[in-house]
């Protein structure tokens, strides 16, 4: 999960306004819209499970070699 189409959007433009003509607000706006980011992405990362980010992957149709799965 990350930001909303629209929160992202802002994202981006503040992030195309150089560091030395940003203003302290849009300084501040973009560190808020950071945090949520880095937040979401950790929360996603807490709920997700071993099973639901991972996949088996063996050659051919059948069951792994090594561990029969």
């Amino acid at each position: 999960m990350a930001l909303t189409p629209e929160l992202d959007a802002l994202k981006k433009k503040l992030d195309t306004i150089g560091y030395t003509k940003r203003t302290p607000g849009q300084d501040r706006m973009l560190a808020e819209l950071d945090a949520i980011n880095n937040t979401i992405g950790l929360e996603t990362l807490r709920e997700s499970t071993f099973s639901s980010v991972t996949k088996m992957t063996s050659p051919g149709d059948g069951p792994c070699t090594c561990c029969g799965r």
